[in-house]
């Protein structure tokens, strides 16, 4: 039996439009460059030989409402017997969705060439603009199975199989969703007018037009809104009464009176709501191998939020239920049965901004000339804040988010659960599984992904750049307020296994993400690489020129701030909140049921190889500042070009991150009473296995990211007549803003712990707690840098490769937090604890190999430099890499921990023939100014280049007594009761650590090559602050300061001990091995540490 599949869905749209352009354009039709200028202010001005931009403005409210939708599969009886349902039942497929729209577009010009040439010119687009509200709400809608008799002298009992399975209940509003593409058609060649594309797009919008674009071939979007946009997803019950646990007013609800031998599955069934500001999507194409492109071409994108975005999902349940009845009482039974809840989804996502555009161009040749070059004005705002020029190929995006305004996702009261009762006492020989699902609340200022990715045959001759630029003055927030995983018995098992592993609860917040590739592959690169360079400034002010200023062959800049542009500071809040949150195995309280031979696994577990079965849940909460993953991939067989002189650039990177103007970055996670995971079983556990394990609770905190910035070149012969120039330069500043990581809640008493509870006796079983991970990590800036010349099959190198890397940290405050030092006799109140009420004998209970860790990092970077080839060789160039760091006076970084790992027993309890271990387990307190992995390496059979590593890293002093330092304390406690009979007791093995480090650095240089014969004085770098110039032909150097008198403190304190020792009534030491052995404390306080080879 098989309910309806159907979909339920209420949408509304303010404004829908579509074209579709196909075009067969005339052999001599030379016209000019497509033109597009975009105003939000005045609206679209376009030149065009085919195509158009399609223009939308919305100015009313625009609400899709959707209330008391359902879809149900009754399985249902009032009959004096018992009745048996033993088929295969299922409820699939089935969709409430209900969506609001305030634009939607979609442009698509498909060219198609009779054979010969063509030159005209097309351009297409979305302009859109929404000053309304825009709303979806979808409230009290249900998918569920009830199988009930009610006679209450007899059940309903399914002994057969019910398979529930991607049943959603969703809402989605948008203010502005716009696609726009050009596909060029197979069987001719495309020359165009000459002219390369020209892009400027003014990122303050104070200019006009806000965007003006030329090529040959344009896709030019933009789109702002001003109103708000909501989504919301309520469960109720029918009544209008808020759902919380009621019976069968669950969004995902699965009754079940009574099963025996019955086989239940609810998966891949969602309860979502997402809400979002902006949308674009642009693309131009060409699939011919065999034709020849020379017009140029750009895909652009400007997104505006001016208002508030806002995605909530209120009291979402979704459940398994057996034995229960609709009175939640347990009636029925849940004997020899399968009962399973996996992956599911309970979320909310809110997009303030997002775009995806690419230029993919597959051919026999795709030529151009000159030099591309991305800039900016550099007298504040009234300039242009992104130009490109030069470049054949464009692809560019820029995203703002107002000062005022806010991206925010609430979860609120989720629950994600597998429950089961026996009215006999006892659930026998059943299987409850509760795996990989999510509950997660998800915010992102802004996302871009650019694109330009060419294929040609023969020969590649066109310049190309791709740009991002991301400016978010507003806040941007995830919250889960209220969000349970839980396996729920009502009764004892005999002979069970239940599983709670694999779930995800989490709060996520990232202001800009970008990722951003050029990929290039030809048999013969042929670039006018004359006049190429890449800068960067640093605490830019009005005057100063903002973005990376980059001129090369093929330019990627990457340009990304938070809390203010050069007009001035605004200061954002990105907060990533989970309060509440708990993933929970319950054996219910007052219920006083026993785990007897039956198996629970809270978390993952492994087989008899150590190899995991499942996987351990997760509980997070983590905010990203900027993030960015950018690539530059060029494979060719030779590199051809006009260069006139050493120094041309063929391939350039200029990636930009910044933080300012008083922002705070905040990342919380505080469980249910402080326990995130927890098993309880209210009774015994007897034969039984019981693990709480491979956990993870974290709290992360990052500033400004780089993922990778790569830069690669595969290649036969890298030269030219001159040296070329491949270039990497990163800037990281995290200036005047806070940035923590904790897990203590604002009032600062309660931390987390990993929390298994046996209220009565264990006799002959197995209590485990290990491999969990507790950690609160913050770090300002984050960077993973390299470059990659040639392989083991390049024959020749001829070019000079430059990896550029600078952080800064000026007026940061970087912390971290778990845990609250116990007072009175109580335990440091974060880490992990088995609390045993009953007796313990003829049983194991460990608390092993768990860690917890709070860290924070000023800078940290990883850097890469690669240079593989027969012969590299040139009469001047260099391959060299620059690492500078640096942590101002009025910076501090802290981290504080103070956590235990324990076995509590109740008073007096007696431990017979057992074995109680908590040993192994780690504690870290980390803190680091300035940390860097800098590695050079070149491989050849002859060369007569220059290599240098250059690291230079610099810590401040304070500028007041208490205002700056890096500092770390650690407290920890490792604890167990030593009245035992018969037994062993080991608190061995533990590790305290407490670490602060100024500034840290490895560098490598390796040099493997046959024949070396280097060119006197071609390498060297300066460190002008310290009046030093090493150099040479094979330079490693480091310079590490620290001026002024900065504190670089670390505190540790470990307290390895007998819980009973103050219990005048506690059992004695009968027969039994105690050890307290090899635990570590160690408090390393480092000003420099550094290691050249």
């Amino acid at each position: 039996m098989s309910s309806n599949t159907r979909s339920l869905q209420r949408r509304l749209l303010a404004g829908t439009a579509f074209v579709a352009v196909i075009a067969a354009l005339p052999v001599d039709g030379a016209r000019a460059v497509a033109s597009v200028d975009l105003d939000f202010g005045s609206g679209v001005v376009q030149s065009s030989d085919f195509g158009s931009v399609l223009s939308q403005g919305n100015a009313a409210p625009v609400a899709g409402t959707g209330s008391g939708s359902s879809t149900t599969l009754n399985l249902l009886d009032n009959t004096a017997a018992d009745v048996t349902y033993g088929g295969a039942y299922s409820l699939l497929n089935n969709s409430v969705a209900t969506s609001g729209t305030a634009n939607l577009s979609t442009a698509a010009v498909n060219l198609a060439f009779t054979p010969g040439l063509g030159t005209d010119s097309a351009a297409t687009g979305s302009f859109q603009t929404n000053s309304a509200a825009v709303s979806a709400s979808n409230i009290g809608s249900q998918h569920s199975v009830t199988l009930l008799n009610s006679d209450a002298g007899f059940e309903n009992i399914l002994t057969g199989t019910l398979s529930v399975d991607n049943n959603d209940l969703t809402a989605s509003a948008t203010a502005n969703d716009a696609s726009a593409s050009i596909a060029l058609a197979s069987g001719v060649d495309l020359t165009g007018t000459g002219a390369a594309a020209s892009v400027a797009i003014d990122e303050t919008l104070a200019a006009a037009p806000d965007s003006a674009t030329d090529a040959d071939l344009l896709v030019a979007s933009a789109q702002q809104t001003s109103g708000d946009v909501t989504a919301t997803v309520t469960a109720t019950d029918l009544t209008g009464s808020t759902n919380s646990t009621s019976p069968g007013d669950g969004s995902v609800d699965v009754l079940l009176e009574s099963v025996n031998g019955a086989t239940v599955r609810l998966a891949n069934s969602d309860v979502t709501t997402t809400a979002t500001g902006n949308t674009l999507s642009g693309d131009i194409t060409s699939t011919d191998a065999t034709a020849t492109l020379s017009a140029s071409a750009a895909v652009t994108g400007l997104q505006d939020l001016a208002g508030s975005v806002v995605a909530n999902n209120y009291d979402a349940t979704v459940r398994v239920m057996a034995g229960i009845d609709h009175s939640d009482t347990v009636v029925g039974s849940a004997d020899a049965s399968s009962l399973t809840v996996a992956d599911t989804a309970v979320t909310a996502t809110a997009t303030g901004n997002a775009s995806n555009q690419t230029i993919a161009l597959n051919a026999n040749r795709i030529l151009g000339s000159g030099i591309a070059s991305v800039y900016d004005g550099n007298t504040g705002a009234a300039d242009v804040q992104l130009a490109i020029s030069g470049a054949e190929l464009a692809v560019a995006s820029v995203q703002t988010l107002a000062d005022g305004e806010t991206v925010s996702s609430l979860v609120n009261a989720a629950l994600v659960q597998v429950r089961a009762g026996d009215a006999d006492a006892a659930i026998t020989g059943s299987e409850l599984s509760l795996l990989s699902n999510t509950i997660e609340a998800a915010s992102t200022g802004s996302s871009a992904v650019n694109g330009l990715s060419l294929t040609a045959g023969s020969t590649l001759s066109a310049p190309g750049a791709v740009v991002a630029v991301q400016s978010i003055d507003g806040d941007v927030s995830a919250t889960l307020d209220g969000a349970i995983a839980q396996s729920l018995l009502e009764d004892t098992t005999v002979g069970s296994t239940v599983v709670n592993a694999g779930n995800a609860i989490g709060a996520s917040v990232i202001g800009g993400a970008a990722t951003n590739d050029i990929i290039a592959t030809t048999d013969s690169l042929s670039l006018d690489t004359s006049g190429g360079s890449a800068s960067i400034a640093q605490n830019a002010t009005i005057g100063s020129h903002e973005i990376p200023q980059v001129s090369a062959g093929f330019v990627l800049v990457n340009d990304q701030s938070i809390g203010g542009t050069l007009t001035g500071g605004t200061a954002s809040a990105l907060t990533a909140t989970a309060t509440g949150v708990r993933v929970l195995t319950n054996y219910r309280a007052g219920s006083v049921a026993d785990a007897i031979s039956s198996t629970v696994h809270t978390g993952g577990y492994a087989d008899a190889n150590g190899v995991l079965v499942e996987p351990g849940n997760t509980l997070s909460a983590s905010v990203v500042g900027n993030t960015a993953d950018n690539g530059i991939a060029l494979s060719f067989t030779a590199l051809q070009g006009d260069a006139t002189g050493d120094g041309e650039y063929v391939a350039a990177i200029g990636n930009s991150q910044v933080i300012q103007g008083g922002s705070a970055l905040t990342a919380r996670i505080v469980g249910v009473l402080g326990e995130p995971v927890k098993a309880y079983i209210d009774g015994r556990a007897t034969d039984s296995t019981v693990t709480t394990s491979y956990n993870t609770v974290a709290a992360s905190a990052i500033g400004n990211r780089t993922t990778a910035n790569s830069l690669t070149v595969s290649a036969t012969d890298v030269v030219l007549a001159a040296a070329a120039v491949f270039d990497n330069v990163s800037v990281q500043e995290f200036r005047n803003s806070s940035i923590s990581a904790s897990q203590v809640n604002t009032g600062g008493t309660v931390s987390n712990t990993v929390a298994t509870t046996i209220a009565r006796a264990i006799d002959g079983s197995t209590v485990t707690s290990a491999e969990n991970t507790l950690s609160a990590t913050a770090t300002a800036n984050s960077a993973s840098n390299s470059v990659t010349l040639g392989t083991d099959a390049t024959a020749s190198i001829q070019a000079t490769t430059l990896l550029n890397n600078a952080q800064v940290v000026a007026g940061g405050t970087i912390s971290s937090r778990i845990g609250v030092q116990g007072t009175g006799g109580n335990l440091n109140n974060a880490g992990v604890r088995i609390t045993a009420g009953g007796t313990i004998s003829g049983s194991q209970v460990d608390v092993t190999g768990n860690t917890v860790v709070g860290e924070v990092k000023a800078n940290t970077a990883l850097n890469t430099l690669a240079v593989t080839g027969t012969i590299v060789s040139s009469g001047s160039t260099s391959h060299g890499l620059i690492n500078d760091q640096s942590v101002d006076a009025a910076s501090a970084l802290t981290s504080n921990v103070a956590g235990s790992f324990a076995i509590v027993e109740s008073a007096d309890r007696s431990v017979t023939g057992s074995s109680l271990a908590v040993s192994d387990n780690l504690q870290q307190s980390y803190a680091t100014a300035n940390t860097a992995t800098n590695t050079v390496t070149l491989h050849a059979t002859t060369s007569d280049v220059a290599t240098l590593a250059v690291n230079t890293q610099t810590l401040a002093g304070p500028v007041t007594a208490n205002g700056t330092g890096v500092v770390t304390t650690s407290d920890l406690e490792v604890t167990a009761s030593a009245g035992v009979t018969a037994s062993d007791l080991t608190l061995d093995g533990n590790r305290n650590q407490s670490v602060a480090t100024g500034n840290l650095e490895t560098s490598t240089l390796t040099i493997a090559a046959t024949n070396v014969d280097p060119v006197p004085g071609s390498a060297g770098a300066g460190h002008a602050e310290y009046g030093s110039l090493p150099s040479g032909n094979a330079t490693l150097s480091s310079e590490q300061g620290i001026t002024g008198a900065p504190t670089v403190s670390a505190s540790a304190t470990t307290n390895v001990f007998n819980h009973d020792a103050t219990d005048a009534s506690a059992r004695i030491v009968d027969q039994s091995t105690v050890s307290l052995g090899s635990n570590q404390t160690t408090a390393q306080a480092t000003g420099n540490s550094s290691s050249l080879d």
